[in-house]
């Protein structure tokens, strides 16, 4: 992992999963075969992964947050592929900062993958963004 990103600061030593959501993706994207025991792989088993914590047992991380670990992400890491396994509806005014990194991102040459429709409703921010 490469850490927690708080508060626009950056802890690399607190970076692991508190709920468990961030590991169980990563194992539905990563997981190596185990023949032995039957288990099923991943849908991409021989990939690198890296994860970037964002959330606290506290509450919900902020967009400059998911912003920074994006960027830190894709320039330190040279990632190809950002998942953002979140979303809510916020304003207008709220989603510039997140959608700038998602689209520097992309100008980075990395793509962004972001959840839609786990609720039922609106695709919701940051997976709207055009």
């Amino acid at each position: 992992d490469v850490g927690l990103f708080l508060d626009v600061t950056h802890a690399p030593a607190f970076g692991m999963d508190q709920e468990g959501h961030g590991s169980h993706v990563c194992g539905i994207i990563g997981a190596r075969p185990d023949a032995a025991s039957g288990r099923y792989a991943g849908v991409a088993p021989g990939v690198e992964l890296f994860s970037a914590r964002v959330f606290t047992p506290t509450r919900s991380p902020n967009q400059a947050d998911i912003a920074d670990a994006i960027e830190h992400l894709v320039e330190e890491h040279e990632v190809d592929l950002v998942n953002l396994s979140l979303g809510w509806d916020v304003g207008p005014a709220d989603v510039q900062t997140l959608t700038d990194a998602i689209r520097g991102a992309r100008d980075r040459g990395a793509l962004c993958v972001c959840a839609a429709g786990n609720t039922g409703a609106a695709v919701t921010h940051p997976a709207n963004v055009p």
